[in-house]
């Protein structure tokens, strides 16, 4: 019956995002292009922090001419990545909305969600009804063949790790020992040839308190080429967006349905990163992906550790 029911509301999904999409402009910029596309390994984007709710027209319509945007490329994306948090609430018109909108657009060959703590009830939710639904959303809309809110994918040969809340939280990330375990199993496959490996979650590991902080931080710091990338400030674009943080490089998403009026720079205004892999670097590009512009003064090329 549930998976009748899931079928039912993604048909519905697909119309009603069908409608709203009369309302969608694209922003008009020329197709974005990787810094050196014969040598590039993988090319992805990465957004958080979408909030899509059910009765903001106005914000569906921004995050839709967004993914137009990264859709607009030269060449296909290997991936688009959002961190979490994609929902308000995590209501099912929201999902609807949320997965309806990036299945539509399809701006990469692979779509990967992570999930973000007002997905799961901002620490009022039942945690278990919300996670059930985020999940089925993810599986429905995109095959991820996932059934919890930690996995991972392997994309062009390198490991793409999200790992998840396990409880309905606001600020601090709940995490089981399972959930450790599995990272630490992970990291081993994925650093066992030598190449960058990127983990993916909605919640910072270097600001918040939390025992769990430690316990990702002993394992991560273990490695070589470790990129953890994560959302929920909703900071825009600053001098402390990419730090290293115990050996490990930290990358911080602002909030990609933030669209400031008073932003002349776009460094709050629709931004998401670009990540580009060679054999020799790694590179993340920040976007504003409302007006169709690249934010040089936030490029970040980091070596590969050999």
């Amino acid at each position: 019956m549930t998976n009748i029911l899931y079928a039912i509301r993604r048909f519905l999904a697909v119309m009603l995002v069908g409608i709203m999409f009369f309302g969608v402009s694209k922003n008009g910029a020329e197709p974005h292009a990787v810094l050196d596309e014969e040598s590039c390994r993988l090319s992805a984007f990465i957004a958080s922090d979408a909030h899509i709710e059910g009765n903001q027209y106005g914000k569906f319509k921004n995050f839709s001419r967004m993914l137009y945007d990264i859709k607009n490329g030269t060449t296909e994306n290997d991936a688009v990545v959002f961190l979490g948090d994609n929902t308000m609430n995590g209501q099912n018109i929201e999902n609807m909305f949320f997965f309806g909108a990036l299945s539509k657009v399809s701006p990469a060959k692979n779509t990967i969600v992570a999930l973000g703590n007002h997905d799961v009830g901002n620490g009022e939710g039942n945690y278990n009804e919300l996670i059930e639904r985020y999940l089925a959303y993810n599986n429905m809309f995109f095959n991820a063949g996932i059934s919890k809110p930690y996995f991972y994918k392997v994309i062009n040969g390198y490991y793409f790790i999200m790992l998840g809340t396990e409880a309905s939280t606001s600020n601090e990330m709940a995490v089981t020992q399972e959930q450790l375990d599995f990272l630490r199993a992970t990291m081993d496959l994925a650093t066992a040839e030598g190449k960058p490996v990127f983990v993916f979650n909605h919640h910072p590991v270097n600001r918040e308190e939390g025992e769990y902080v430690y316990s990702i931080i002993n394992i991560l710091e273990s490695y070589r080429n470790v990129f953890y990338i994560y959302g929920h400030t909703h900071w825009p674009l600053y001098s402390h967006t990419m730090q290293v943080y115990d050996k490990v490089h930290m990358l911080n998403v602002p909030m990609f349905t933030s669209i400031n009026p008073e932003d002349t720079t776009g460094e709050d205004t629709g931004v998401a990163f670009a990540l580009e892999v060679y054999d020799d670097s790694v590179v993340f590009r920040a976007r504003d992906c409302y007006d169709g512009k690249w934010l040089e003064n936030y490029t970040y090329t980091i070596p590969i550790e050999k």
